[in-house]
């Protein structure tokens, strides 16, 4: 064999060997592109799979929660069947026919918070005359222009008094002056400290039921 034949199996052995080659870097990167591909799928289920559980823990704490909220009501549930169930805490609805108060003024609207006021027509009355106080004033001499009534209610055990309070309004020396009524422990009561020590003596000391309280009234 001539050398010429030598350099030609020679030169085809290098061509199959180089496209031998090739194929297998062609193999080689199409395999490396479907791993590349592969990874992203894995890493975006990855993503979906932490999301799911992010939702799934907050259902998890939604669901506590609701239950939480559902012990809770029936808890203030079974307080209100308890309260309803027992008789000495019912309010006792009075029919307005037979009410021995169904021909006594109705309340009067007051002006404190447009707050309407029972003024318990039913207790004994105890009238004052009050005239201002200032310096200077006389009432002997001064004229009354007008006056407001303003009422506190004493506790003396065991009845109820109602004070009623004339709030006189004078001119004197070209001046007007008004009475004050004597200050209520709460604003804007009409109750003294005497009555709200007694109301509260009967209801937390004896127990009273509320109903025993209103009829009181």
């Amino acid at each position: 064999m001539d050398n010429k034949r030598i350099v030609e199996l020679l030169e085809d052995q290098l061509r199959l060997f180089a496209e031998r080659e090739k194929a297998y870097l062609e193999q080689i990167s199409r395999q490396s592109i479907q791993l590349q591909q592969q990874s992203l799928q894995i890493e975006s289920l990855s993503a979906q799979i932490d999301k799911l559980t992010g939702s799934i823990s907050s259902l998890e704490e939604t669901l506590v929660q609701k239950n939480g909220n559902i012990q809770t009501l029936s808890g203030k549930n079974r307080g209100l069947s308890k309260l309803l169930s027992n008789p000495s805490e019912k309010i006792m609805v009075v029919n307005p026919v037979l009410s021995p108060e169904a021909d006594s003024p109705s309340p009067k609207e007051r002006g404190n918070n447009n707050a309407k006021r029972k003024e318990h027509f039913e207790l004994e009355v105890v009238p004052h005359d009050i005239y201002p106080n200032d310096p200077g004033f006389d009432k002997e001499k001064a004229k009354i222009v007008s006056h407001v009534d303003s009422i506190r209610y004493e506790y003396i055990p065991p009845r109820f008094i109602k004070h009623l309070y004339h709030q006189y309004n004078c001119m004197f020396g070209g001046k007007m002056y008004s009475a004050k009524a004597p200050m209520a422990p709460l604003q804007n009561s009409s109750y003294d400290a005497s009555f709200i020590a007694g109301m509260l003596q009967l209801r937390y000391i004896y127990s009273m039921p509320v109903e025993t309280d209103r009829e009181i009234l």
